[in-house]
């Protein structure tokens, strides 16, 4: 059990939790904007907020679900953002978001739900314009 005040996680209102492929154990939240991974082989936490993705928008990370795919991906669903693909091994990330006059972005930036099929199709769904 791990609490705020053990490691200076975040709010306690975790949306979505996801396991990658070495079985570690990430986090996000919708209020305070920050992701978190568990390290099961250390037991330590570290946290990721806006500036480890060098935003300036304290509210870069606020997401409503995370998820994981098999190429070791994790991908968050952000709540004004779009989608981030982040590699965690790499430091690496991709955003996406809409486009105006782009048919082929995304239909809005508030994102409720992603996942990653096994096809390695990514499905999302979306506050007001659904998948």
């Amino acid at each position: 059990h791990y609490t705020p005040s053990d490691n200076g996680m975040f709010s306690e209102a975790v949306f979505s939790l996801t396991e990658d492929i070495d079985g570690n154990i990430w986090a996000c939240t919708l209020y305070s904007g920050k992701l978190a991974k568990l390290d099961i082989k250390s037991k330590k936490i570290r946290i990721y907020t806006s500036k480890d993705f060098n935003r300036r928008d304290p509210g870069f990370l606020k997401s409503l679900h995370i998820k994981s795919d098999s190429l070791g991906n994790i991908w968050l669903a952000t709540f004004t953002n779009g989608l981030l693909k982040f590699n965690p091994k790499a430091g690496t990330y991709s955003l996406f978001q809409k486009e105006i006059g782009n048919s082929s972005s995304l239909s809005e930036n508030i994102v409720n739900y992603v996942y990653p099929d096994k096809d390695g199709l990514l499905w999302a769904g979306f506050l007001n314009s659904g998948i």
